[in-house]
């Protein structure tokens, strides 16, 4: 066993009956700070963990008051809560769901938790034990996890995570309060029954078990919800399920509602001027093919909605002059002019109307009095403005393509998706460069049904995409595709596609929340495991080591008991490599200890076996970034030098840190130190890097019949090591 100086007062010791130098190494051995108090509130006893911890040093902390640790406004109320557990003394945990600091030697604080275990001589309580973990990783975890939840909160839309069993909510962002006016507790015990009673359970589970089964694509519904005050807010959710997690995202459609109810008024409004006006107006696609006609003129009224759909030269068959017009305007030329028909004297006009790339977009037909012919245009043109308005304040993008899948209206929304200007798109061919190569298909696929179905009202058809915006860049997006209803439609298709990237990130957020929360979880019960359960078996093991020494008479018993104390300090060190294992931070960049289990899991390939490793003392705090970085290159090179030379079945690597020096010892159990390893280059860099750092390196034979190499350096502010006081093995 390595030489350590005793810091169990002896008093104390004889009070609980145990030998001081072996409970300081059981105490050394704790990966978290340890002191025991005695009853008058005196610290007794402290491990290396503590010191570094809070900054002072042993012999400031032996003696003191365990209140020089404790934050200074509270400690005065801190001794009374001493005093209230040495009259009730159980084992407990004190900081789970409040914040207790701990006070550095600096008068810095830093978050910790405590736990207490009494330590009970006969009959009476004669200390405590309070083992302190630093939680400052823990705390900037649920900082992190708060930064997420902010991050969704910041969202304008509802979203909410629901428990797959009973649909109750998990989760809900500020969107969801504002929507609905529940606050967020409220909202934690309610259920989509709740909100949106007209789905019906029915309704309801036949729209969850749609989302199952085509996730992980999502749905998209038009519910209402009903606040809190019993209004009603008609809104578009969007579901998908994230493994077994349904995610939903509520937006408030009330605004586009109004619009297209505003655009229905204006086109009876329309309608009803021009029957006011005593005209008659009538509309031509590109194609020929009759879109519109409103009004009643006496004496001229020829068409009827039975022509709706049909070529110019069917419905008006009957007037061979007005096709003539027709036929000129289709072709960009219009006629002003007046007509006689019976005895009635009209105003005809045939206007083509173009798009301002020129393009044709309808030819105008009035019949009407030449002073209310400005009149009924401009009430046409108002008209389109008011659909190009509405169309535009769709949230998500929508662009109309005709029959030969030329682009005839798109709005704001999606011209920002894929990052093209308006006039770019507006009589261009729709493009499959908007979309992956895998999704290309799929989409072509979409429309084909779209335009195959005939069922009224048209049937929608959706897929999950990834559009590809101008600059390369992607964004995930839900395509929807229907066919146009009208018989002025003609093989007519909208488009929408609705961005996905608040559906995706709420996903990725509840995914990162539930890895964290499991991960802080484990760790909360590996710490309450190794206190209550590994460090109260080790003390019970001393104090019986303790009484045994009593009742030795023979060498060969004391030898023995020796031997047995040995076995204990190998257990206490395999013990601190597992738990400090076990406690690397996931994410950041491990510590020396991390690395050196690295190396050896990496050497296992070349030697067809990895070595053993164990570790004794702080050797991740007291050891610097220069430091680590040549004992690793060491254990490297070592390693390397085994692989290829020794033919070893067995290699063991023990890194102490002790007194200010590092110390790396390497045995293993093959060809040992030869002519051909003497010369080696391997070698004399392993003594170079001892001698750089002011240390030394040895070669020598191995208690396993190979070769032995102790590398040992002084840590800095120690001075440097002559050859005779490294810690070597008289066989070297």
């Amino acid at each position: 066993m390595n030489e350590t100086r005793h810091n169990l007062p002896i008093p104390l010791a004889a009070s609980l009956d145990l030998a001081p130098e072996l409970v300081t190494r059981l105490i050394d051995a704790v990966p978290d700070g340890l002191l025991i108090v005695d009853s008058d509130g005196l610290i007794r006893v402290v491990n290396s963990t503590t010191e570094l911890m809070f900054g002072y040093p042993r012999s400031a902390l032996l003696g003191a008051p365990v209140e020089m640790l404790v934050p200074e406004p509270s400690r005065h109320r801190h001794i009374g809560l001493r005093n209230q557990y040495a009259a009730d003394s159980t084992v407990k945990t004190m900081g789970s769901g409040r914040e207790l600091d701990g006070r550095r030697s600096d008068g810095s604080l830093f978050p910790i938790e405590i736990s207490l275990s009494p330590i009970a001589t006969g009959r009476r309580t004669t200390a405590t034990i309070a083992t302190v973990r630093d939680i400052t990783e823990r705390r900037a975890a649920e900082a992190r996890i708060k930064h997420v939840l902010a991050t969704l909160d910041a969202t304008r839309d509802a979203l909410v995570i629901a428990d797959p069993t009973n649909y109750r909510f998990t989760y809900a962002n500020e969107g969801t309060t504002a929507l609905t006016g529940y606050s967020r507790d409220e909202l934690l015990t309610m259920t989509p029954y709740e909100l949106v009673p007209s789905l019906g359970t029915d309704r309801f589970e036949r729209m969850i078990e749609r989302a199952r089964d085509v996730a992980p694509s999502p749905i998209t519904r038009n519910v209402s919800v009903i606040r809190s005050d019993g209004t009603e807010v008609a809104t578009e959710v969007v579901i998908q399920f994230v493994g077994p997690t349904p995610v939903a995202v509520f937006r408030d459609v009330t605004e586009r509602i109004a619009a297209a109810a505003a655009l229905e008024a204006r086109e009876r409004e329309v309608r009803e001027l021009v029957r006011a006006a005593n005209s008659y107006v009538w509309s031509i696609s590109p194609s020929g093919t009759l879109m519109t006609h409103e009004g009643e003129l006496a004496g001229y009224s020829m068409l009827d909605d039975s022509m709706l759909g049909a070529h110019y030269s069917v419905a008006f068959r009957s007037d061979p002059e007005s096709v003539r017009h027709i036929e000129a305007a289709l072709g960009g030329r219009s006629f002003t002019g007046t007509r006689t028909i019976g005895e009635h004297t009209f105003h005809l006009s045939y206007e083509p109307k173009f798009d301002e790339r020129g393009a044709l977009v309808q030819v105008v037909g009035t019949a009407t009095d030449t002073s209310d012919l400005q009149r009924i245009q401009d009430a046409l043109e108002t008209e389109r403005d008011l659909f190009r308005t509405i169309v535009s304040a769709i949230q998500s993008g929508l662009y109309i393509t005709n029959a030969d899948g030329v682009i005839t209206a798109v709005n704001p929304v999606f011209c920002d998706l894929v990052g093209r200007r308006r006039t770019e798109l507006i009589d261009s061919p729709e493009s499959d460069d908007w979309w992956f190569d895998v999704d290309i298909e799929q989409i072509a696929s979409m429309r084909d049904l779209a335009m195959a179905s005939s069922a009224s009202p048209p049937e929608s058809f959706e897929c999950e995409a990834q559009i590809v915006r101008d600059d390369g860049t992607t964004l995930p997006v839900l395509v929807s595709i229907r066919r146009l209803a009208g018989a002025d439609a003609q093989g007519a298709r909208l488009t929408l596609v609705h961005d996905l990237t608040a559906v995706k990130a709420a996903a990725t957020a509840s995914a990162h929340i539930e890895a964290a929360q499991a991960l802080l979880a484990d760790r909360e019960r590996i710490a309450r495991d190794l206190h209550d359960t590994v460090i109260q078996q080790i003390f019970a093991a001393g104090m019986q080591l303790q009484a045994l020494d009593g009742m030795l008479d023979t060498e060969r018993a004391h030898e023995r008991l020796a031997l047995i104390v040995e076995m204990l300090d190998d257990s206490i060190g395999d013990l601190r490599t597992a738990v400090f294992r076990l406690g690397s931070r996931i994410g950041a960049n491990g510590g020396l200890r991390d690395r050196v289990l690295d190396i050896a899991a990496a050497a296992a390939r070349a030697l067809g076996f990895e070595p053993s490793v164990r570790f004794d003392g702080v050797v991740d705090v007291a050891v610097s970034d220069n430091h680590a970085e040549h004992l690793c290159a060491i254990v490297r090179e070592s390693l390397s030098n085994c692989a290829r030379h020794a033919g070893a079945s067995r290699v063991s690597i023990e890194i102490v840190s002790h007194d200010g020096h590092l110390n790396c010892t390497i045995d293993d159990d093959g060809v040992g130190l030869t002519d051909k390893s003497r010369g080696g280059s391997g070698l004399t860099n392993i003594a170079d890097r001892a001698e750089q750092l002011g240390g030394v390196a040895v070669f020598g034979t191995s208690p396993l019949g190979g070769l032995r190499v102790v590398w040992e350096v002084p840590l800095d502010g120690t001075e440097a090591i002559s050859p005779g006081e490294a810690l070597l093995d008289g066989s070297v």
